[in-house]
Parts: structure tokens; C-alpha cells; sequence
């Protein structure tokens, strides 16, 4: 038995709060039969997500008759950091954002796995090797975050800059925006930023952005921001206005039904089905659709629990990824090419797996790949900036000295691929 008690009051101490690990799935567990899992998806606020992979790991179950003990936390990284101090790490960690990879990898506390990942796509291909060649994660869901969602009653759906200007303009509050995430709050406003980013400059921005080299405080950046305020009017477009934006959490705004357009993944967006709404593609502003934003979650292992090493190898088959994504409220979709179109279940679902697949340019989303403290600023700024936007300049210069102070990240050259054989 892990040693709970301990590990719960170093989290007190570290945190002021306590984390519960979850039941385990599939009944009693007999030593040397269990693995330890550490998620991000909390059963009463993520539902959808943790019910999903409660069904995956199910299968899992069954078939090796190894149990499955879940641990969920939305402060992940501080009771894995409680966990290794006390020598009692979970056996295999979720990590939302792959950059928060790294530093367990120079600390050598990172076990490589023979897995096979030749049928995934790249960025979550070279993401999961860390730039070493070497498997250390395995990709186990995916997200795009460049779509706008909008209401079918929209008349003039957002997919040219042209349409997506004149839908801000809508009177009302048009845009649905939830910036509320315990102790992540922000996080949606960055992918505003990001798709913007991509959208006014390219890619070549976007990378030298994400490298460090393209400053915070930059013409070019700056720009970005204010034409997001644009957009927004300045809060007065958003639903219940820049105090709704603060408090609504991320998964509840465009799920209310009061606002039409909301920028984002499909798990985050609350809906329980896409009914009544379909989505864009974030359009470039020279025309046509931008490179597409991209996320993902990788779990790795932490433990030599041989347990671990095949939950790791079925979570990475085709048979898990297809269970996976076939569960109805998750909005899950899979890097591994090899899962087929039908395991979606439904016409928006696989409409999304077409552009993941399609010859476009993806580039994974900002801040799982700057440095963890750059990444925090980024989404303290968000919530400044939508508090007070004429506090930009102040904001920016400030994010700027946080990169100067911590440097680019190591993955910061796996920005964006090809999806295309030219890559």
C-alpha cells in the first residue's frame, strides 16, 4: 500500500490543501498486481475526461488483470515534486504540457520505454522522444486548438478574418469566454494569442516567438494582444464582460447557450454534444485557414513497476486510442494514424481528425512548450491584460524579462511540422 498519510501532509505543507487519490478501478488489488496512475482530470469538475479514461484503462483491466489505482489533482506537478521527495513517486504521471517533461529528464527520473509510436504524427511523435530519440512519453490523447465554435443560428460563420471581424462586431456579447481554472487560470486567452500570432505573421513567427527570439515586447507581439482586445471590444463583447470572462470557468461559457463563438478544443468547450453548433477553422488574415494549434497529454513512467511498462504499451496501441476516442463526451482525438476514421463518434469528431491528417502545418500550443515559469506569467498576463488592457505595455515587458531570466525552452525547436511526406 502506498504511503498515503505521508504523502498527504507533505502536500499539505507544500500546498495548504489536500489531494485524495481516487478508488481503484476494477476491485482489490493483490501485491505486485497494481500500477499507480497521477491525472489531471478530476472526477467531479472533469468528468467527461476522467469517465473516458476510466473506460480505456477498464479494458486494460480486464484483459491483464492489473489494477488500475487512479490519482487525480489539478496541482499534478506539485504533489509529483511531494511524492519524489518522499521517495513514493506514482508509477506513470499525465503531463498536459510535454515541456514539463524536461526537467524530470535531466533529473533522471524518467524511465525510457520500448515503445512503438511509427504510426503517430509529428509534433507528438518528436514531443514524446524529448529531442533525444529515445521514447520517454507516450501521447496518449490530442486536442486542436485552433477552432472557433459557433451557434447554427450564426448567419455569417467566422471563417475568414473579413466575417470573423464583422461577428465581433455582432451587437450584444458575442464571444464566450471562460478564463477561470484554479490555479492555471488564463490559459484560454493564450490560445487567442497563439492562433492570432499564427494568423497576422505565420509560422516563422510563431517559432521564433516560441524559440524567444521574436521578444514579448515586440512590435509584432504587442500587435497581437491589441487586436485581441479589438476583437473582444475591449471586454464589452464577451458574455457578462470582463467579470464573467474572470470567474466562468473555462468549460461553462459557451455551454450557457448566451454568447455564439468561443475559441478553442472541442473537451473544453463543456458542450455534451455538438448539436446546434459546428466550427471554423481560425482563418489566416491573408486569407484561408491558419496553421493549425495543437495539444496533447503524455504520460510517462516514473517507476521500474514492470505493471507500468504495459499499461504504457497498451495506452500507446491502436486498440486503446480507438477505445479511447470512442467515448462519446470525451472529444478525445488520437495521434496515431492508425486508428480509424469510425472509432469517432460523430460528423464534427472526424471533421476535426481530417485536418490533423490533412498537408497543413500544425504547431503545438504555446505554453506546453515555453519554460514553466514563462508559461505561468503568459496566463497571469491574460487575466491582467482582460482586467485592465491598458496595462499592456507593462505586462508585456514584464513576460519579456521572465524569458530573458529563465532562457527558451529545450523543446523549442519542435514548434511546428509538416503533416505533409515533404516534412
Amino acid at each position: 500500500m502506498r504511503a498515503v498519510i505521508t504523502r498527504l501532509a507533505l502536500v499539505l505543507v507544500t500546498l495548504g490543501l489536500a489531494v485524495v487519490p481516487v478508488a481503484a478501478c476494477g476491485g482489490a488489488s493483490t501485491a505486485g498486481t497494481s500500477v499507480t496512475v497521477l491525472i489531471p482530470w478530476e472526477q467531479q469538475t472533469d468528468s467527461s475526461e476522467y469517465n473516458a479514461f476510466v473506460a480505456v484503462i477498464g479494458q486494460f483491466e480486464r484483459e491483464s488483470h492489473i489494477n488500475v489505482k487512479l490519482q487525480d489533482s489539478r496541482s499534478e506537478s506539485q504533489q509529483l515534486d511531494a511524492d519524489l521527495a518522499a521517495d513514493d513517486p506514482p508509477d506513470v504521471v499525465d503531463f498536459p504540457h510535454p515541456g514539463d517533461l524536461y526537467p524530470y529528464l535531466e533529473q533522471r527520473r524518467l524511465q525510457p520505454l520500448q515503445v512503438s509510436l511509427q504510426h503517430y504524427a509529428d509534433p507528438w511523435r518528436s514531443l514524446a522522444m524529448l529531442g533525444t530519440g529515445m521514447v520517454y512519453a507516450v501521447p496518449v490523447k490530442v486536442d486542436v486548438q485552433s477552432l472557433i465554435w459557433y451557434s447554427t443560428a450564426v448567419k455569417q460563420p467566422p471563417a475568414t478574418w473579413e466575417a470573423l471581424a464583422a461577428d465581433s462586431r455582432l451587437p450584444g456579447t458575442p464571444w464566450c469566454l471562460g478564463l477561470q481554472n484554479g490555479a492555471v487560470s488564463g490559459w484560454p486567452g493564450t490560445y487567442w494569442i497563439a492562433n492570432l500570432l499564427l494568423s497576422m505573421y505565420g509560422v516563422g513567427a510563431y517559432q521564433d516567438w516560441i524559440r524567444g527570439t521574436l521578444p514579448w515586447d515586440s512590435a509584432q507581439v504587442s500587435h497581437v494582444w491589441q487586436e485581441w482586445g479589438t476583437l473582444l471590444r475591449n471586454g464589452d463583447a464577451i458574455l457578462n464582460g470582463r467579470l464573467g470572462a474572470l470567474t466562468t470557468p473555462f468549460n461553462k461559457a459557451l455551454a450557457t447557450g448566451h454568447c455564439e463563438f468561443e475559441v478553442g478544443a472541442l473537451a473544453a468547450s463543456g458542450l455534451p454534444s455538438t448539436t446546434g453548433y459546428r466550427y471554423a477553422r481560425f482563418p489566416a488574415i491573408s486569407g484561408g485557414p491558419s496553421p493549425t494549434i495543437v495539444s496533447g497529454d503524455f504520460m510517462a513512467q516514473f517507476t521500474s513497476n514492470p505493471n507500468a511498462v504495459k499499461l504504457l504499451a497498451y495506452l500507446a496501441s491502436d486498440e486503446a486510442q480507438a477505445v479511447w476516442v470512442h467515448q462519446p463526451l470525451a472529444h478525445a482525438f488520437s495521434a496515431d494514424e492508425h486508428v480509424p476514421l469510425a472509432s469517432y463518434p460523430g460528423g464534427a469528431e472526424q471533421g476535426v481528425v481530417g485536418m490533423l491528417r490533412d498537408q497543413s502545418t500544425l504547431c503545438f500550443s504555446p505554453g506546453a512548450l515555453m519554460a514553466t515559469d514563462v508559461n505561468a506569467a503568459f496566463n497571469q498576463a491574460v487575466l491582467e491584460y482582460i482586467n485592465a488592457p491598458g496595462s499592456l505595455s507593462g505586462l508585456l515587458n514584464g513576460l519579456e524579462q521572465t524569458q530573458e531570466g529563465v532562457g527558451a525552452s529545450p523543446l523549442k525547436d519542435l514548434a511546428c511540422s509538416r503533416t505533409d511526406a515533404s516534412s
